[in-house]
């Protein structure tokens, strides 16, 4: 999918991100533990990441079970319902890693440096977003990203694996149901300007370690 973290609407960093989660939380046909039940029971693994410039979503299974994998790829990837009690329940897992976060000094200084180095140009946070933005985004909010990106004309699909020219056939069948809409077209601002070098130091006299980052300017 051709989006990513840098089209988080202002406000509401995280977005990208929340949405791709929620995807295998329940569709219109299963809940969340039902969906992951039917994946176990055939080995089969469903995977989704968000950069900054796209989200990729996956399903892997042995070969003789791609039609049930295929099938369950497509019910995930185009029926999402978003359900009031998964978002929750995700909002909860997203603010408790955000909040333990702090107290590690890696992961901390990595997630501060994209602010820094990109200020308020669409590069400037991580996928999770903040605990003030991860707050504010609720069922709509999820639903209209969603609507306007997870379209086919956004997107790339790619099978590998074993599989004859028929089998080709019928997974671009199963996905004929995703019906095509216009994508959007999204101005990426230029990147704000430094002068000379700069540096920021986070004090926390609580940690027993130090860590050292330096950040240039490019494509995350």
């Amino acid at each position: 999918i051709k989006t990513g973290s840098s089209q988080d609407p202002a406000g509401k960093e995280g977005l990208a991100g929340f949405t791709a989660a929620m995807l295998e939380k329940g569709t219109k046909r299963r809940g969340a533990e039902r969906i992951s039940e039917d994946l176990e029971q055939i080995g089969a693994e469903f995977g989704i990441g968000v950069e900054p410039d796209y989200t990729m979503a996956s399903i892997s299974s042995l070969s003789f079970d791609k039609d049930n994998s295929l099938k369950q790829f497509q019910e995930i990837l185009l029926t999402p319902v978003f359900p009031p009690q998964e978002i929750e329940r995700h909002r909860k897992q997203v603010l408790g890693g955000l909040q333990k976060m702090a107290d590690r000094a890696e992961a901390f200084s990595e997630y501060l440096m994209q602010p820094f180095l990109f200020g308020k140009h669409p590069y400037g946070h991580e996928a999770s977003g903040t605990p003030k933005s991860v707050k504010t985004l609720r069922n709509f909010d999820l639903q209209r990203f969603y609507s306007a990106n997870y379209v086919p004309g956004n997107s790339v699909l790619a099978v590998v694996g074993q599989y004859d020219p028929e089998w080709r056939e019928s997974v671009v069948k199963t996905f004929e149901e995703w019906k095509s809409q216009p994508s959007k077209t999204t101005e990426v601002p230029d990147f704000p300007k430094w002068d000379g070098l700069e540096m920021l130091l986070v004090d926390r006299a609580d940690l027993q370690q130090a860590q050292i980052q330096i950040g240039f300017k490019g494509v995350p």
